[in-house]
């Protein structure tokens, strides 16, 4: 074991050495400190409190960790507890590496056991210093010599952790752990796959919660009890409290929780009361004698239509865990679960299994709150099934409830947007009673509304599986519409998939003809059979326009999915424009140059460096070309345009003029005008010749931006041993060692030596551990690159 006062000569030399160092290589050799070196040198690392950080922590847990592992329990429990000591002020923070800080715990732990030499087979509770331990025995692995258990508690924050009631909430750290061995020479410890639960953590942290033994109880049918816990821990604010069974059983020298999937057995409790079995009513215990148990969890949830329901699942033994089934879920017979049901159905477009159930809903309860929306519901569904005389009598009905009387000028109420919506589907009724028809009147009443108005219309799918939020007045969205039966695209495809038009009959004119508001077409000859082809939008916002195609025995029509421009399925106006052009090859494309307003965006382009082709402009649009393939328009070239212009000041025989997108290190680009030729071999437009690359600007000397989270991404790099990315990252931020602040230089510096000798670069190392100590040899980060530092051959 190395010396103290051989440390100091070495750090002596290094501070003497002569000035010409770079000429002649300093006479030291990269020093391999053991554990006792690093626990000897722990509380002199640590001498000023002042200068310490939560980084230099973190490295020294992992160091002795990566390094020395379990010898950590063969050291002198005094020995140990200095330097804990002179760690506890990170010990308890939510920055520790929880597993590291365990491992700490549990060597401190055995340490004491040994040169305390206690009887753990006759005792039952244990007290020194700060340790408050019951003990009680079970034989986990049968060979009839009981393991001793032990309910831990160190540094108890009050009175109440060494009372009978040993609050666990109140020690700095809790933990369960088995001992097997009969005397203090042979002591193991055993870890149980249980959190260990410490103050100091915040709640989103493992460590923060409690634990409820529930006993030994034999649940595999193979004769040996295992042991059964409650896991209790805060979730967040709105959410409660999330409850966890383990069962806990010996196996192969070791204690494994006997569920495959650790959060399976799990619900979310939102009261906070629950502590045992009894009081929570979730697992129930299916036993036959000499069979394995079969373990059911009924999960109570509720979601926010106020349908209280349950959710079952049943666990059973595979030989080696308990798997959960395939949970089933159990709707009570009460209206919003009806609804619930109903909703579903419709979602998955089963309007025939709807129906009972709103039929169902409306029989339990015909004046419930949410009546007249399940009214409007039901009437949708029968017009899916082809009832619309149904459907219009139910809408009569809803028709004929109070409208809410007291709005002031100019304001709505939510109360009134079903009577509203109604009266736009009778409308839609009475000029044609179709289910395209009242689909179109339902998408453009939600769709021209000024506002989400809350009320009892819509239900968004998604919560449907929501047992966290509550809502009792959803807002009115398009998806709504679309979700629950009325998405008034597939329902625009399939009439236009039974729509026959003639050649010499007008597409549009057969959309107005079927009931379908025609809003703007284009039209043109885009297969050059003298036939032309239509573009037809109807007046229903978001929905693609129909493409009609001449075919032999008439057109053919389609959606065009893949719609043109920044702007999707808006028909085309003073911003976008579509023309047919003859291309190089005389075939023939579809051309669409559509615009957006930019003023306001100009400033933003400079910034992120739009360059200089947009700054000036105050429209930038896209200019696309399309081919007709088949019934498919498939879009083959595109390009970003800033000039003012017209289609064909941009396509012209010499070319199409456009730009060019230049990436640019840092996440910058560049827009650059460039004229796209056409290639005869290839048949497309290709970018003439670009220009060279700005040179990015020299570096300045202001700090560069090093988010917390990536020095933090490097520690746990280096602790789960992916030593290539940590070197990586570190080396990333060394490029700037000269402006970054001088603890996270030296903390870059240091981590990168620790790499550098798990990687097998022992010079580079040394290198970087000498560059630490030279700039900073009394600080923390110079203490403990001494340790890696000796003079050459001693």
């Amino acid at each position: 074991m190395r010396i103290l006062i051989f440390v100091l000569s070495v750090l002596l030399f290094l501070l003497t050495a002569p000035a010409n160092a770079q000429e002649q290589p300093l006479d030291i050799a990269l020093a391999q400190p053991d554990l006792d070196d690093y626990l000897r040198a722990i509380p002199s690392i640590f001498a000023h409190p002042e200068e310490l950080s939560g980084d230099l922590a973190k490295i020294v847990f992992l160091e002795i960790e990566l390094r020395f592992g379990e010898q950590l329990s063969a050291e002198a429990h005094q020995t140990l507890r200095t330097a804990i000591d002179s760690l506890n002020s990170y010990f308890g923070s939510a920055d520790t590496l929880p597993i590291i800080r365990q491992h700490w715990e549990h060597a401190l732990l055995i340490a004491w056991l040994r040169e305390s030499d206690v009887n753990l087979a006759t005792s039952s509770h244990l007290v020194l210093e700060d340790y408050n331990i019951d003990v009680s025995r079970h034989d986990f692995d049968g060979d009839g010599i009981p393991e001793h258990i032990l309910d831990v508690l160190r540094d108890c924050q009050s009175a109440t952790c060494q009372g009978e009631s040993r609050n666990r909430t109140d020690a700095g750290y809790a933990d369960y752990v088995v001992i097997q061995g009969t005397d203090s020479r042979n002591y193991r410890l055993i870890s149980v796959p249980l959190p260990w639960l410490g103050v100091g953590y915040n709640v989103y942290s493992s460590q923060y919660g409690d634990l409820y033994p529930l006993g030994f109880r034999d649940v595999t049918g193979d004769g040996f009890d295992e042991w059964l816990w409650i896991e209790w821990d805060y979730v967040a604010r709105y959410s409660g409290y999330r409850i966890q069974l383990h069962i806990l059983a010996w196996r192969d020298d070791e204690i494994v929780d006997l569920f495959r999937d650790h959060a399976s057995a799990q619900w979310l409790d939102v009261t906070g009361n629950a502590y045992t079995l009894e009081d929570m009513n979730v697992w129930h215990f299916e036993e036959v004698a000499g069979q394995p148990t079969t373990i059911v969890q009924t999960v109570p949830v509720r979601d926010n239509w106020d349908c209280n329901y349950e959710t079952v699942t049943r666990f059973t033994w595979d030989g080696a865990f308990f798997v959960p089934g395939e949970a089933e879920t159990r709707l009570p017979h009460t209206f919003a679960c009806l609804v619930r049901a109903a909703e579903q159905a419709m979602i998955d477009g089963r309007a025939d299994a709807a129906i009972p159930l709103y039929d169902a809903a409306l029989a339990l309860d015909p004046q419930e709150d949410y009546s007249a929306y399940t009214r409007v519901r039901l009437a949708l569904a029968y017009a899916h099934m082809g009832r619309l005389k149904d459907a219009h009598d139910m809408f009569e009905q809803v028709n004929r409830l109070p409208r809410i009387a007291d709005e002031l000028p100019g304001e709505r109420s939510g109360d009134n947007t079903i009577p509203e919506l109604v009266t736009a589907l009778l409308d839609a009724y009475g000029e044609q009673p179709t289910l395209e028809n009242l689909c179109l009147a339902a998408h453009q009443f939600v769709t021209q509304q000024p506002v989400y108005i809350f009320d009892q219309l819509g239900l968004l799918a998604g919560t449907l599986t929501s047992a966290d939020e509550y809502r009792g007045y959803p807002p009115v969205f398009l998806s709504e519409v679309m979700e629950m039966g009325c998405d008034l695209a597939p329902v625009f495809r399939s009439a236009l998939e039974q729509i026959h038009v003639p050649i010499d009959t007008s597409p549009a004119t057969a959309l107005v003809a079927k009931g379908w508001p025609v809003e703007a077409s284009f039209h043109a000859d885009l297969n050059a059979d003298g036939i032309d082809e239509w573009l037809i939008w109807i007046d229903a916002e978001t929905i693609p326009p129909a493409l009609f195609v001449s075919t032999e025995s008439g057109y053919r029509a389609t959606l065009w999915r893949d719609a043109p421009g920044f702007r999707g399925t808006y028909p085309p106006d003073e911003n976008f424009h579509l023309q047919s052009i003859t291309l190089p090859d005389q075939t023939v494309a579809l051309a669409g140059l559509d615009y957006i307003l930019i003023a306001p965006l100009a400033t933003r382009l400079e910034q992120i460096g739009g360059g200089p082709v947009c700054e000036e402009a105050h429209r930038v649009g896209e200019l696309s070309l399309w081919h007709l393939d088949g019934e498919t328009l498939s879009r083959f070239f595109m390009t970003s345009v800033c000039d003012d212009a017209d289609i064909d000041d941009l396509i012209t025989r010499n070319g199409i003029r456009g730009t060019h997108v230049l990436e640019r290190p840092n996440t910058f680009w560049l827009l650059v005008p460039t004229t796209y030729t056409w290639d005869a071999a290839s048949h497309a437009y290709v970018a003439s010749a670009l220009p060279p690359m700005t040179p990015e600007p020299t570096p300045t000397s202001e700090p560069p931006s090093y988010p917390e989270s990536d020095v933090t991404s490097t520690i746990y790099a280096y602790a789960s041993k992916d030593y290539d990315r940590a070197l990586t990252q570190l080396d990333e931020l060394l490029i700037y060692a000269d402006v970054l602040p001088s603890d996270i230089q030296h903390y870059a510096r240091y981590l990168r030596a620790l790499v550098l000798e798990q990687l097998n670069r022992p010079d580079e190392a040394l290198a970087d551990y000498i560059a630490v100590f030279e700039t900073a040899p009394e600080s923390g980060w110079g203490r403990l690159a001494a340790l890696h530092l000796e003079a050459a051959n001693t």
